[in-house]
């Protein structure tokens, strides 16, 4: 795709270094490092407790569905454009320029992560302090336990359908009308991305509608202060204790459940562990992609609309299943009932990392599925049909209508200074 530059971008931030790009692709190396390294170490631990494999799939499909929430990407998206646009402190002129921000993302999500994590070490110490002190609850409560779990799993399902259900009429309303476009200055049209969260040029959330979060509401003003790309950490921080997602809840309750299922409860903490791993690197990668849309004033809001519906239902999916599954394997086991299908859900119970597998290869086929889709049906261009030949049309037609524009002010401006020269010689 076609990526432009802005005739109002010029200026000390207008390009990406060489350095800079160089630092990106570091960083996402290293994280790409982490979450195989943590995928490797869920794979040694599935090897001796199966159960933890679809609870640990849950988890890290959680986190890059979390990554794209509205407040998430409102947040790092409006920080990034702040941080790029701004000089370094204390310098001016040509030494303002400074190093692309290109950890806002990163930053934020070890934030949120924290408050994640510290929320399910405290269910882990919890649920050890439990199974050594109290050891007869376990039993009578694994049934709760699962119940539990099966009615978290449900609500999240439910909320992602919902989610996905708008999501769905905004992409088509969005497909058909077009309605994703901002202008740059010298009337030059330019593509950037959207979100159900407005933010302005000063940095702040504007809520647009009841799809934005409790902190986008809140707290408006939250990102003015911030000047560093380390200041997202403890805006993370807040938005974790916002809980306006259910997203961690329903890993508490994964975490939870897998510690009634005779997994060490210290060893749930992968579940957190995958949980950051996923959010971090997608959060990342879109900080990154702002930056370089800003820096470039490109963008495809179509496809980004579009991914965020197809995580949204897969979620969704993924929930509905494992909850039916742990529901009809506890009706199973507490009515003792037999039959061919009875059979097939004890099994499945009893090998449960096979669902997480099953799980696993869905997201592969699925997302390799809705790429092609997105390929064939939005084609190359922003909304599909145009491609990258009827993109390039419009950005030369934007181009010219840019340069036309400043040839009539170059104009208007030099007929004023003419007047006004004129009008001091007859003054004289």
């Amino acid at each position: 795709m076609l990526l432009p530059r802005s005739p109002a971008s010029d200026g000390p931030s207008a390009v990406v270094s060489a350095s800079d790009r160089r630092r990106a692709i570091a960083i996402v190396a290293a994280l790409v490092v982490v979450n195989v390294s943590a995928v490797m170490l869920l794979t040694v631990a599935v090897g001796r407790y199966p159960s933890l494999s679809a609870g640990a799939t849950l988890a890290y499909t959680f986190g890059l569905r979390h990554a794209v929430d509205a407040d998430h990407i409102a947040a790092i998206d409006n920080v990034t454009r702040k941080l790029s646009s701004a000089p370094a402190p204390g310098t001016v002129g040509a030494a303002a320029r400074r190093p692309a921000p290109l950890l806002v993302g990163l930053f934020f999500s070890l934030g949120h992560s924290t408050v994640v994590g510290l929320m399910c070490l405290g269910v882990a110490l919890g649920s050890t302090y439990l199974s050594d002190n109290v050891t007869s609850l376990k039993e009578s409560l694994a049934p709760i336990g699962t119940l539990v779990s099966v009615s978290v799993l449900l609500l999240v399902s439910g909320l992602n359908i919902a989610t996905a259900r708008r999501l769905y009429h905004d992409y088509h309303e969005r497909r058909a009308t077009g309605e994703h476009r901002h202008y740059s200055a010298f009337g030059a049209t330019f593509f950037t991305h959207t979100h159900a969260v407005e933010v302005d040029e000063f940095a702040e959330v504007k809520p647009s509608g009841a799809t934005s979060g409790l902190l986008a509401r809140c707290c408006p003003g939250i990102f003015r202060g911030i000047t560093a790309e380390w200041h997202m950490y403890p805006v993370g921080l807040l938005f974790g204790l916002g809980f306006d997602t259910a997203s961690e809840i329903a890993l508490l309750g994964l975490t939870a459940m897998s510690s009634d299922s005779g997994v060490p409860p210290l060893l749930t903490l992968l579940l957190p562990l995958l949980f950051a791993c996923a959010m971090s690197l997608v959060d990342t990668l879109d900080g990154m992609m702002m930056l370089f849309m800003y820096r470039w004033a490109g963008g495809d809001p179509a496809r980004r609309l579009f991914f965020n519906l197809f995580l949204t239902a897969l979620s969704a999916a993924i929930a509905l299943v494992v909850a039916a599954v742990e529901l009809l394997g506890q009706v199973q086991d507490k009515l003792h009932l037999a039959g061919p299908f009875w059979d097939g859900v004890k099994s499945v119970n009893d090998h449960f990392e096979y669902v997480g597998y099953s799980i696993i290869a869905l997201f592969v086929l699925s997302c390799g599925g809705a790429a092609a889709y997105m390929r064939l049906s939005l084609g190359g261009g922003e909304c599909g049909g145009g491609g990258e030949e009827a993109e390039a049309e419009e950005m030369a037609a934007a181009q010219e209508k840019a340069r036309q524009e400043g040839d009539y002010l170059r104009r208007r401006m030099l007929a004023l200074a003419t007047g006004a020269a004129k009008a001091r010689e007859i003054d004289v």
